[in-house]
């Protein structure tokens, strides 16, 4: 059963990539024959794609296919300075979110926007169970440098 917004709970089985496609397929954006996730014919296991699975492969397949504009949150970031990233830059429920790490040299973990307020953007991801989290929190230490959120320009049914 796919994994929507509305059912973010941890699931061991997953990985934050192929959560956050799944929230994508949920929504209405369809699979391609670069970015899928199915079960094997024999009924056993799955076959994907790693722009399914991948933080760093999805990403790049989202911003050639998906979306159509994406901007940066850089860490520290005060809650005037997210407020100001909203008006500017209007983050929707749906947006991918891709978290920079220094310390690894590359986007490691994904999640989606889950809701957007005045000057908070919170999003859904695997790990822990995360669900309306704020995003300025993991982005207050030292381990993400930056996020790059990506806007969905293809709207399904999650987005109406």
């Amino acid at each position: 059963k796919p994994i929507c917004l509305s059912q973010a709970r941890y699931k061991p089985s997953l990985n934050n990539a192929n959560f956050a496609s799944q929230c994508l397929w949920t929504g209405g954006i369809n699979m391609t024959s670069n970015w899928y996730c199915m079960p094997c014919i024999q009924g056993i296991g799955f076959a994907y794609t790693k722009s399914w699975t991948t933080v760093v492969e999805q990403r790049k397949y989202v911003k050639k296919y998906f979306s159509n504009k994406s901007f940066k949150i850089v860490k520290k970031v005060t809650k005037q300075q997210m407020k100001n990233y909203i008006n500017r830059f209007h983050p929707k429920v749906g947006d991918m979110i891709y978290f920079y790490s220094s310390k690894k040299k590359r986007y490691s973990h994904t999640a989606i926007i889950s809701s957007v307020t005045a000057d908070k953007i919170n999003y859904a991801a695997h790990s822990d169970s995360h669900f309306n989290k704020d995003l300025r929190e993991p982005l207050q230490g030292d381990y993400y440098d930056h996020v790059e959120i990506c806007h969905i320009k293809e709207r399904g049914s999650l987005y109406e």
